[in-house]
């Protein structure tokens, strides 16, 4: 079996091998300086989170995954949405909604999205540290896809508006088979290499290109000042359990100052995953969620409106035109 750090590799060679990728990294940097002061205006927060089974730390295959997320942490990352009165979009793999029907019960009350059946890939680019992920072919996601639909329904009643493929990958071929079931929202694109600031609607042949889809793509929140010498990924994501930003209040002005040049507001969608707040999965890989900061620092400092995924949709759909310029 090839080491992990080498499919990292093979996988993000689109970027490593670009020149076009470098340069980008530095024409954002030129343009963090060169920004508008803080606006001081309405953050729009939208939280997400994927529910699913726990990634396979132990087994190395998944096939084999443990529900200590869904048994200890589903709870835990409520409680936090709870206490701060937000609205939240709930990412769900189908193959859990009826064995784990008790702990989900909670989630009726939100917006429920679809993550895929069972955390197969909907992207040829995609690798995972833990394991080697199930490819499926066009033909398998699409069958994955409406049996992930098709859970959801039956659980909650009503059919998923918005998509987020496992490991943040998707490609334009997936994009089409979100459009023939009717979803019009994605938050998958590798934003952690892309450093997406705003919302956008993907072109017809790249979901990371600006175009005329209907499909709306709403970009996981990320650091947007890259790091340039880093053998990860430049971007750091909001409240990843592994890489920490520090200065979260200031990280939002930034990115205030770059929505501003694009003349639309600014979005946070922070991403987390129930398995980040589970107690014994924190003892035993030492990983803690930083999410609980994140959104205590936004609202003490800044008047935040919470939205779910279908909301933001309605709102920059019908409001939003924006001048893209990085």
């Amino acid at each position: 079996m090839r080491p992990a750090s080498f499919d990292y590799a093979i996988n993000y060679s689109r970027y490593y091998l670009n020149p076009l990728w470098y340069a980008s990294l530095l024409k954002r940097r030129a343009n963090i300086g060169l920004g508008k002061k803080f606006r001081s205006k309405t953050i729009y927060f939208v939280p997400t989170c994927d529910v699913e089974l726990d990634p396979p730390w132990f087994s190395h295959s998944w096939e084999s995954r443990t529900d200590l997320g869904l048994k200890e942490g589903l709870e835990q990352f409520l409680n936090i949405i709870q206490t701060a009165d937000a609205s939240c979009t709930f990412f769900v793999e189908g193959c859990i909604t009826e064995k784990y029907v008790d702990y989900l019960d909670p989630l009726r009350n939100y917006d429920i999205g679809s993550h895929g059946y069972s955390h197969e890939a909907y992207s040829a680019h995609v690798v995972a540290r833990t394991a080697r992920p199930h490819k499926p072919t066009l033909q398998d996601r699409r069958k994955y896809l409406r049996l992930s639909v098709e859970a959801i329904r039956r659980f909650c009643g009503r059919s998923p508006l918005s998509f987020r493929a496992p490991m943040l990958h998707i490609d334009n071929d997936s994009l089409q088979l979100l459009e023939e079931e009717k979803i019009f929202i994605d938050s998958s694109i590798s934003n952690h290499f892309e450093g997406k600031i705003h919302p956008y609607h993907p072109s017809a042949t790249n979901p990371t290109k600006q175009g005329n889809r209907e499909i709306l793509e709403v970009p996981v929140t990320v650091n947007p000042r890259p790091k340039l010498l880093s053998l990860k990924a430049p971007y750091s994501l909001f409240s990843h359990p592994q890489r920490k930003i520090k200065h979260i209040a200031n990280v939002v002005r930034i990115i205030d100052s770059l929505s501003a040049q694009n003349n639309v507001p600014t979005v946070i969608c922070t991403i987390s995953h129930v398995w980040e707040f589970s107690q014994t999965l924190k003892k035993r890989l030492g990983m803690v969620s930083f999410f609980g900061d994140v959104i205590q620092e936004i609202t003490r400092n800044f008047d935040v409106t919470f939205l779910d995924l279908p909301s933001l949709s309605k709102m920059w759909n019908e409001n939003i035109t924006p001048v893209i310029q990085s």
